[in-house]
């Protein structure tokens, strides 16, 4: 079965635009999103690992504190297997491994994942929070300016859109499907990432 996110778009603060990686190309490139549409949200591991010289990936979770987290480096070797509490805190954080959370949206006639992390994962909370994402689809609307110190970054901005129609319910729910089957026939217990 062919994995059924086609593309991870993770916010650059520093240029203010999601990049993602092309296959076609062979390249990262910027991209612009139009309007998601909502089927999941995950917690996930990013980071970098001094050790590989690669960065680390983790498997979905909905529940940190009832699934364990698989983090592997990209050149292939698991790091760590465990769930996150106090008593495991230590063992993320020597990995510079970071939080974030994978948004998987129908968006450009496919399914994505959007990955939101430090400050642009707040302001996503803040910009859906009133949002009823069973019903609209969320727009994106432009970038906020931000300042820390001497550093200027960018959020991402999202506001409610047009209603969902049963076309796109219906795309909400065979991208549910898909993901949920994929794998089952696997022994795996990490998705090994086609990005």
């Amino acid at each position: 079965m062919e994995y059924p996110i086609k593309r991870q778009l993770v916010w650059k603060a520093n240029v203010k635009q999601f990049e993602t990686y092309d296959r076609d190309l062979k390249q990262k490139i910027l991209i612009t999103p139009q309007e998601l549409i909502w089927v999941e949200i995950n917690s996930i591991i990013t980071g970098w690992d001094e050790k590989s010289g690669s960065g680390i990936y983790s498997n979905r979770v909905k529940s940190i504190k009832d699934e364990e987290f698989f983090v592997k480096s990209f050149k292939g070797w698991e790091l760590l297997r465990s769930k996150y509490s106090k008593d495991t805190k230590q063992k993320f954080e020597d990995l510079w491994a970071a939080f974030a959370r994978s948004v998987i949206v129908v968006d450009f006639n496919e399914v994505n994942e959007y990955v939101f992390k430090w400050a642009s994962l707040f302001q996503f909370w803040e910009d859906i929070k009133w949002i009823d994402i069973t019903k609209y689809k969320i727009k994106f609307n432009g970038v906020d300016e931000k300042k820390k110190g001497a550093i200027s970054y960018g959020v991402p901005r999202f506001v409610a859109w047009a209603e969902l129609t049963a076309d796109e319910k219906k795309a909400v729910q065979e991208a549910k499907d898909a993901i949920a089957n994929y794998g089952k026939d696997s022994k795996e217990e990490t998705q090994d990432l086609p990005f």
